[in-house]
């Protein structure tokens, strides 16, 4: 089975501890372009109009376009996202199914250009686009054998930060970062776990999940210092 069709099948049989979470269905991932419904999930809404978090749709997004370079790939390589440009059309509707599509076009050396789209179910309205470039690495090593180096974490002795009452929304406390100040910044600390990895193989944290995490601290940090009652909402953002 090539890796394309392990992940397609992670999708349905939840040994993917993100993945299941998305519920997606009728996955189409059969060659480089890949399309699967994301269903509506109470638990996925922002909180204001019921409509897709921001962060889930970067999550599916994203995971969809590692889908597609496996796909044009046709073998076992790790890949991770190295550029993501998001821009937010329109909100989702409340209630919607939505409909989720990705595409690589190319690939050249070691990089994968794709780009990808969420639109409404009902209407066929885009509500999110995306274009991204993945980094195609070497082979595995062997189980067991590591790198030179490894991170060890510090422990954190920073003060807790105060957020907005509408920081209170259901994918903020599912991500769950921790909120501390430091000098009179905001720093947004994320503890690792199953849940936020993308390639089960490499066991890398999901792209989709660090590009979450920055607009968190970007929203939150921005509501910390404007002492704001309510979050600003993105129109797009880039990160490399």
């Amino acid at each position: 089975m090539t890796k394309s069709g392990q992940v397609e099948r992670s999708f349905k049989d939840n040994s993917h501890p993100l993945f299941s979470l998305l519920k997606l269905r009728d996955v189409n991932a059969g060659g480089a372009q890949v399309r699967a419904c994301l269903p509506y999930q109470e638990s996925f809404t922002d909180g204001a109009d019921k409509g897709l978090a921001k962060g889930w749709s970067v999550i599916t997004l994203d995971t969809l376009l590692g889908m597609a370079v496996y796909g044009r790939l046709q073998e076992t390589r790790p890949i991770a996202t190295i550029d993501l440009a998001v821009d937010y059309l329109e909100p989702a509707g409340k209630g919607a199914d939505l409909i989720c599509e990705a595409n690589c076009h190319d690939i050249k050396d070691n990089i994968a250009f794709v780009s990808g789209c969420i639109s409404d179910a009902r209407d066929g309205y885009q509500i999110t686009k995306v274009a991204a470039k993945f980094i195609i690495k070497n082979p595995l090593r062997p189980q067991g054998e590591r790198g030179s180096s490894q991170y060890i974490p510090q422990p954190w002795e920073l003060p807790q930060a105060e957020l907005c009452p509408g920081f209170n929304v259901p994918f903020a406390r599912w991500l769950n970062p921790e909120r501390y100040t430091f000098n009179g910044n905001a720093v947004f600390a994320l503890e690792f776990n199953d849940s936020h990895i993308g390639d089960p193989y490499a066991r890398t944290v999901h792209g989709g999940i660090l590009t979450s995490l920055m607009e968190t601290a970007a929203v939150g940090t921005l509501a910390i210092n404007k002492n704001a009652k309510e979050l600003a909402d993105p129109l797009s953002l880039k990160v490399q």
